[in-house]
């Protein structure tokens, strides 16, 4: 994702919703289609041929468990989210929520996967497989405990694709789903707990003047807490910020850790504490929430 050199930070407060917005200009041009080709038709371990004979014949013993197919002429919306082994509810991250529209773009399914992961979706970067393809589309899928919790489908011969693939589909569960060892990528920290759930802590953004915060919510889309040493939004949280904090007695533990770092909670919900090996950050809790667009 590009970001011009010129940029205007406006910080507002609407609605109780703290919003810093930093406005690009420019636009993506497009250009007509252009004739299509066909992707053969190739094996896949997740789902079966779709020209095969689906009667078992007279040596087969055990009849395999019936599995979603990649047609062509299934409806976007009810494809690729059929593939996504949620232990909840799917999030409402990606383009399969929204009308069939284009991603990331390139000559090859890859590159066009490639470019969708620098669009800044909250998915993991990395740890992708090819699960299958069929006459111009081909399934991406991630994986957590042998779970698929990202489904990602290129297609090719769309609609201002100029003639190559792009990803017209991207489907996940909750990110709390992806497992300790999703890459979420530069200035994202994963905090896990026992049973395999995790929590990203999300560095600010640069181009809204943030890059020295750092945002987690607590619980999994819960309230929003803060670590914020130069503080930009000492106006916006219970309390402040401190480096050098003492653990109150009745803080609660929340299960979560990050290597040495252990995670606790104000009894009163107000404040975070990353309890170190060398010392103690109180993290306080955002009045409402913030955001940088």
């Amino acid at each position: 994702m590009s970001l011009t050199a010129s940029r205007v930070l406006v910080v507002v407060l609407v609605g109780g919703v703290i919003a810093a917005a930093c406005m690009p200009s420019g636009v993506r041009p497009t250009d007509p289609p252009l004739p299509s080709q066909v992707l053969p038709t190739e094996a896949s371990s997740l789902l079966p041929d779709p020209t095969a004979d689906p009667s078992p014949s007279p040596a087969t013993t055990a009849t395999p468990a019936p599995t979603p197919t990649l047609a062509p002429s299934d409806p976007g919306l009810a494809r690729g989210r059929s593939f996504l082994e949620c232990t909840g509810r799917p999030s409402t991250v990606g383009t399969g929520h929204d009308e069939r529209g284009l991603d990331g773009i390139g000559d090859t399914p890859g590159e066009a996967l490639e470019a969708t992961l620098k669009e800044g979706w909250t998915i993991p970067l990395k740890g992708y497989e090819r699960a299958t393809a069929t006459s111009g589309e081909v399934l991406f899928v991630y994986r957590a405990a042998g779970k698929v919790k990202v489904a990602i489908i290129a297609a090719f011969d769309e609609p201002d694709a100029q003639d190559r693939w792009a990803v017209v589909e991207i489907w996940a569960c909750e990110s709390e789903e992806f497992g300790p060892a999703a890459e979420m990528g530069e200035g994202r920290t994963i905090w896990v707990n026992d049973a395999g759930r995790i929590l990203i802590a999300s560095r600010g953004p640069s181009h809204c003047d943030m890059e020295t915060a750092t945002l987690i919510r607590y619980p999994f889309e819960g309230d929003q807490y803060v670590r914020d040493p130069r503080g930009i939004f000492e106006d916006a949280v219970v309390g402040t910020y401190d480096g050098d904090a003492t653990l109150p007695d009745d803080a609660e533990r929340t299960g979560y850790r990050q290597g040495e770092d252990v995670l606790w909670v104000a009894a009163d919900g107000d404040a975070l504490y990353v309890v170190r090996p060398d010392r103690v950050e109180r993290w306080p809790r955002a009045t409402g929430p913030i955001g940088c667009i």
